[in-house]
């Protein structure tokens, strides 16, 4: 009760802090007039710069200052009141717009850094002091903002001059509500996240916690961005991973919301949770270093948070309806996180900044619920496990009195047992004498068998041997009645052979003397295309002769008609001769030229023929030396035909005598295997009786194995009972 008490005081205490830090805001007069221009112009930021060409904007208001980064000016022209306090200071409020301030061209201050190393804490107030010198009350200053955003479009708050008061508020309870509040909150996501993990690490079944770790890690890297003054990474994508951070934290709880109340454990669900939150990380990411870009996916993000927090809400409902009251503190965390969300959603409707945007402490509300919950469940398992203690020493005690009973009957077990023991002792004795002697007749037994055995396979690889050569015999003299008709055979076809080369001989020596023949021939029929050619030759003179005749009788007739064309009239008889002359020394020349192709073809047909018959005339030669040579090689062939059919007679008697002997070989194989076969059938009864005798004795051997088993086992339990005597004994004395 008293811890109770002091919680209410220290609760009434924080808000009475809180209403006062947030009544005291001191004077302020806003400035809502204002030019502005794109680009940077150093000029800009003289008391005396000409501005009549900007645009005009009455804040708060929204301009475009173009690429992200690019620097933009403001200014304006102030009259500070009459009763305005003597010092004033520059009150920035939030919002993501970094600026240096210059007043009647003197530089006052900065808020965050302006490009090429922009940084800015967005959600913390910065106070710039005017110049006393220049502030004056009822003075007007010319006020001049350098200013940039990591955005194409950006909400400009409206700017106020104020007192010290003022700048406390801004500086002090502005700056804790708007940002230490979240650095603090963060530093405690922080904690419980590693808390979380140590659990996991120590109960690896619980993946609750695992989930609950991760989602409280990127809680708190999501609060630490806004809340820190100072931040490490002040490149773009820090920004972006920030606010991605709440994405991945929110949907992180799906899973952990299945698996800690044990509903809609699908896999599926979880796969496809995180996988929105990735894509939305990767979206994040590619839009760094646009801050118009990262608001837009910033309030499309809100929707899977929405989803994410709906079916938390509806698992923690359905967890309490059915009687589990570990959901109760994540349905008020969810209820109050609504009501923060509300508050949220309605200055963003009606498109007013509030003192401070609560989302941040919605979702650390969750969160605490979470661990809230996890704690009572811790709480409830202790409880338990106390439970089980308490059993577990009321068993302990009953245990105990059993084992003081089972002492007292364990005494009177040992002693049983020590006399069964000593009957075991002398029972395994006889047991194992009898053993040792059936063992050594059934030995004997199965050497006899063996030995048998052995004999019947002899006998039997002899049957077998004799069986082999008989068929080896048989097929023996069919081999040698084969081989002696083969010679038969090759006696008769070498006589055959051998007429038919004595035929060959004789028309091989017939051939030679023909291709003699044949050669003489052709040497006459070269000697006469040699006469022919020479006789071509002469009659080739004879048309010369005729031809040079028929050119003189030409020559002739020409000088005739000549003469007759000069003789006139009388000549005229003579010219008539003359042409007649001169036409029959052409055709004389005409038929000399004929006669001339045709001895010239006369002389080439006999050239060819010559050349051919030469060629005849060798081939007969050669075909004369061969039929010589294939004489010789035929005469060899005969002899050694004579010579295979004196040696296919010799091997033919051969075989008559083998083929007689294989017969002879064979009579004697059917009688030893007859013999064999008696004595097998005498060995088989031998090996029969040997069986038999090994069967008994391995019966006796069987009968002493059993009766050795048996009194094994009996002194195994005596053993045992003995054993359980003794620990019987040792767990009473331990109770006691």
């Amino acid at each position: 009760m008293q811890h109770r008490a002091r919680l209410r005081v220290a609760i009434v205490a924080a808000m009475a802090i809180a209403v006062a830090s947030l009544s005291a805001q001191g004077i302020r007069f806003p400035v809502k007039e204002w030019k502005w221009i794109r680009g940077d112009d150093s000029a800009a930021a003289r008391a005396d710069f000409d501005d009549s060409s900007w645009n005009a904007v009455s804040l708060p208001a929204g301009v475009k200052p173009g690429k992200p980064g690019e620097v933009f000016w403001l200014r304006t022209s102030f009259t500070i009141p009459s009763d305005a306090p003597s010092r004033l200071w520059f009150l920035t409020q939030k919002g993501g717009v970094a600026l240096e301030l210059y007043v009647d061209g003197e530089y006052a201050g900065s808020r965050g850094r302006l490009p090429p190393s922009f940084d800015l804490r967005s959600t913390h107030c910065a106070a710039l002091l005017l110049p006393p010198s220049l502030a004056k009350p009822g003075a007007t200053v010319s006020l001049a903002l350098r200013c940039a955003y990591l955005g194409d479009a950006v909400q400009i708050p409206i700017y106020q001059l104020g007192d010290e008061a003022a700048q406390a508020f801004e500086l002090g309870a502005a700056n804790f509500w708007n940002g230490q509040l979240y650095a603090i909150l963060s530093a405690l996501c922080l904690f419980l996240s590693l808390y979380a993990f140590a659990q996991f690490i120590f109960m690896r079944s619980d993946k609750a916690n695992l989930y609950y770790a991760i989602t409280l890690l990127f809680m708190a890297f999501y609060l630490m961005d806004l809340g820190a003054e100072f931040w490490i990474f002040t490149a773009p994508w820090s920004r972006a991973f920030a606010r991605a951070s709440l994405v991945v934290s929110m949907v992180f709880l799906i899973p952990f919301f299945t698996t800690f109340f044990g509903f809609l454990q699908k896999k599926a669900l979880t796969y496809a949770s995180l996988g929105v939150g990735a894509a939305y990380a990767v979206a994040f990411l590619a839009n760094a270093g646009n801050d118009t870009a990262l608001s837009l996916v910033f309030n499309l993000s809100l929707l899977p948070v929405m989803i994410a927090i709906f079916l938390c809400a509806y698992l923690a409902i359905r967890a309490a309806r059915s009687g589990n009251r570990e959901a109760w503190p994540i349905l008020v965390a969810v209820v109050i996180g609504l009501v923060l969300a509300g508050y949220d959603s309605y200055f963003t409707v009606i498109g007013t900044d509030p003192f401070a945007w609560l989302e941040g402490l919605a979702f650390f509300a969750l969160n605490i619920g979470i661990f809230v919950a996890l704690s009572m469940r811790q709480a409830r398992l202790k409880s338990a496990l106390e439970a089980y203690a308490t059993e577990v020493e009321a068993k302990k005690a009953e245990l105990a009195s059993s084992l003081s009973r089972l002492g007292e009957a364990g005494d009177a077990a040992a002693r049983l047992a020590l006399r069964l023991d000593e009957a075991a002792e002398s029972a395994a004795r006889a047991a194992e004498e009898a053993a040792r002697r059936s063992e050594r007749i059934g030995d004997d037994t199965a050497r006899q068998a063996e030995e048998a055995k052995a004999a019947d396979r002899l006998v039997a690889d002899f049957v077998e041997s004799i069986g082999r050569v008989n068929e080896s015999l048989a097929s023996q003299t069919q081999s040698v009645e084969r081989t002696a008709a083969a010679a038969t055979e090759l006696s008769s076809g070498a006589e055959s052979v051998a007429q038919s080369i004595g035929r060959t001989a004789a028309f091989t020596s017939a051939l030679a003397e023909l291709t003699g023949s044949g050669e003489k021939a052709a040497s006459a029929l070269a000697a006469a295309m040699e006469r022919v050619s020479a006789s071509s030759a002469g009659i080739g003179e004879v048309v010369e002769a005729v031809n040079e005749f028929a050119e003189r009788t030409n020559l002739l007739a020409m000088n005739a008609a000549i003469e007759a064309a000069h003789s006139g009239q009388a000549g005229r008889g003579f010219a008539i001769i003359a042409g007649e002359v001169k036409k029959l020394a052409a055709a004389q020349a005409e038929r000399a030229a004929r006669i001339k192709d045709i001895v010239a073809d006369i002389s080439a047909r006999v050239s060819d023929g010559a050349r051919d018959a030469e060629s005849v005339r060798k081939a007969l030669r050669d075909i004369a030396a061969g039929s010589t040579e294939t004489a010789e090689r035929l005469e060899e062939v005969r002899r050694a035909t004579d010579e295979q059919k004196r040696a296919s007679e010799e091997i033919s008697g051969s075989m008559e005598a083998l083929a007689a002997a294989s017969a002879a070989i064979r009579e004697e194989a059917g009688r030893q295997a007859g013999y064999s076969a008696k004595v097998r059938a005498s060995v088989a009864s031998i090996a029969t009786a040997a069986a038999e005798a090994r069967s008994s004795a391995r019966s006796i051997v069987e009968d002493g194995a059993g009766l050795v088993a048996a009194v094994g086992e009996l002194r195994a339990l005596t053993a045992k009972g003995s054993e359980l005597t003794a620990a019987l004994s040792l767990g009473r004395g331990a109770t006691s």
